[in-house]
């Protein structure tokens, strides 16, 4: 079974949080943090995935997870 692809969108305490137990599953892949705080950035690294602050490019290549804070800040269509 293919491991399911997630990307973290709000890297705060709690996204940080979801980053650190979607790296360590078996059963998923962190494909990406998004922020817009680029001193998150290092969240990302410490769990091997790529840092994006662009939503768009992001929803082209994952299932997307969001935190609250993400979905208040978020104006992207997801159609």
């Amino acid at each position: 079974m293919k491991p399911v692809r997630l990307a973290v969108v709000g890297a705060g305490l709690v996204g940080k949080r979801h980053a650190e137990l979607v790296a360590a599953s078996p059963f998923c892949e962190l494909v990406a943090v998004c922020d817009h705080d680029p001193k998150l950035q290092s969240i990302a690294a410490a769990c091997k995935a790529p840092f994006y602050r662009d939503l768009e490019k992001l929803f082209k290549n994952c299932l997307l997870y969001t935190s609250d804070a993400a979905d208040e800040r978020s104006s992207v269509d997801l159609g």
